[in-house]
This record gives C-alpha cells, structure tokens and sequence, in this order.
C-alpha cells in the first residue's frame, strides 16, 4: 500500500536567470541546507496545472536560491515556471526542532481554547514579516489567529491540535 504524500510549500519561483535554464526561487522561510535534501519537486502554477521536477542542483543567492530543474534547459523554459508554487514531500523534509514547523504542517489541526472550546480547523498558514497567522474556519467565519507566545500556548502534531489563549477581540 503506498504512502499518501503531504506537500509542503517551499517558496515561489519568481523568473528565469540567466541562460542555461535556472530559475531565481524566494523561499517561504529560511531554507539553508533543507534543498540539498530534496531531489523531486512538486510546481504548483498559477492556473492549475501540476507538474513534477527532479532537482538536479540549487545554490543560495542572498535571501533567494537558484534552482536547475531536470528538462529545463534555456530561459525561455525556464521563464515558463514563473510564478509556480514549489513544493516538496514532507517526508523528504528533515525533521525539524521542537517548536518549529514547515509552511502547511498546520493545515488541518484543530484549534482549541484553553477552556477546551473547539474554535476550528486551521485553513492555512501565512507567513508574514512579523508572526505567522494561522487562517481558521471559525463557525463558518474566517479568523486570523497569530502565532506569538502569548497566544498559542502549545502545538501538539500527535493529535494534530492546537490551544490558544483567547484574547479579547481574537475571534470577534
């Protein structure tokens, strides 16, 4: 029985560079060391489509990276990837430290109060300059819920839940 496969968002591909077929990649977060891991990507594009790549090399360029896909071997082709969303099977990912998480590792854990109210299930995860923010279905209602101390008090990805601290205004 094979594995269902849970991808996580890495980062976007923004353009071609130069002539050989690379492209410049932004990452979602600090990905050092974590693309070296991974040799099959998923490319989500802006209409749809889905398709698989082996990485065949990456190196870092500032806060960006630039990547060279297997079949991609000019600008033309690689301008044609501009604007996909890469993606990477969470089981080629490493494991990371205790209180950290990839982008999407939270979408659909259950957030909870600390008085054990079900708030809802987590939609999806942005990350923003200052904290990342979790999107739940809030009784049918979209609520935005920072990930900062005082807020989430704990993550527990055995039972996929999370319990928050409810702050005045947090829900309303």
């Amino acid at each position: 029985m094979s594995r269902k496969r849970k991808f996580i968002a890495l980062g976007e591909i923004t353009r071609g560079h130069a002539l050989q077929g690379e492209v410049a990649f932004r990452p979602l977060k600090n990905i050092q060391g974590l693309l070296e891991q991974v040799t099959q990507v998923l490319l989500q594009f802006p209409d749809g489509r889905e398709e698989e790549f082996n990485l065949l090399r990456w190196r870092g360029q500032g806060t960006k990276a630039l990547l060279l896909f297997e079949g991609i071997t000019d600008r033309t082709a690689a301008d044609g990837l501009r604007a996909a969303q890469l993606l990477a099977d969470r089981a080629d990912l490493p494991k990371l430290p205790a209180g950290e998480y990839y982008p999407g590792d939270l979408v659909g854990y259950t957030v909870v109060s600390s008085t054990g109210e079900a708030i809802g299930p987590v939609e999806d995860n942005w990350q923003l300059p200052a904290s990342d923010v979790l999107q739940v279905d809030y009784h049918g209602r979209e609520v935005l819920i920072p990930v900062v101390e005082p807020v989430v008090i704990s993550v527990d990805h055995d039972s996929c839940k999370i319990v928050i601290n409810v702050l005045e205004g947090l829900l309303d």
